[in-house]
């Protein structure tokens, strides 16, 4: 013997039915089975809220929610699930030269604007600068001629470079030298030769 299996809607089923009574004890019979087994084709649920799923749990299936992970949060509502983004602790706004802290999600989670850098280097006198981001100093150069210096003239400036030198003559002031000679007796006085640039200018004899 062979069964086979009708497969009908509950109102292609109805137009079978003869009479009220045969339509009331079908429509009890269906609302009293609402649960329809995985195996015949249903979910194996009866009821859900607000974001349930059903999701693969061999052999059948199982209701649950979505999870919100880190930095995510899941709103259920009716027929709807919302995802977004949580907010961090970083004030929305614009950030210069700025200095930030990245999570593992790559979300910023500090954000501080910082000092702008120094685009152009320049110098004040005597220092020269070159200027840009690499720039040469220098010192500036003065008047006096590089070299060696004898009995010099020296200007020095408040920095303490020379600013003028020049070589000198020894003999240009006169070179004065007095020469003592000793008393002659325990009672007397000192002599004394006085000698300017080598000429014997002054004499006073000893007594």
């Amino acid at each position: 013997m062979v069964t086979k299996k009708l497969n009908l809607t509950r109102d292609q089923l109805t137009t079978f039915l003869v009479n009220q009574e045969q339509i009331r004890q079908f429509e009890l019979l269906f609302s009293s089975i609402n649960l329809v087994p995985v195996g015949s084709g249903g979910t194996g649920q009866t009821s859900y809220a607000d974001g349930d799923l059903l999701i693969g749990d061999a052999p059948g299936l199982a209701k649950n929610k979505l999870t919100a992970g880190t930095g995510i949060n899941v709103t259920n509502g009716p027929g709807t699930i919302a995802l977004a983004l949580t907010d961090t602790t970083v004030t929305p706004g614009s950030y210069t030269y700025s200095s930030l802290t990245v999570d593992a999600q790559g979300r910023l989670t500090s954000a501080a604007s910082g000092v702008a850098p120094v685009t152009a280097v320049t110098g004040v006198a005597p220092i020269s600068s070159t200027g840009g981001l690499t720039p040469a100093i220098s010192l500036d150069d003065t008047a006096v001629t590089p070299g060696s210096y004898t009995f010099t003239n020296l200007t020095v400036d408040a920095k303490g470079r020379l600013t003028a030198a020049a070589s000198g003559d020894p003999l240009a002031g006169g070179i004065s030298v007095t020469i003592t000679t000793a008393k002659l007796t325990p009672a007397g006085a000192d002599g004394s030769m006085t000698f300017v640039n080598g000429i014997l200018t002054a004499q006073t004899q000893a007594t």
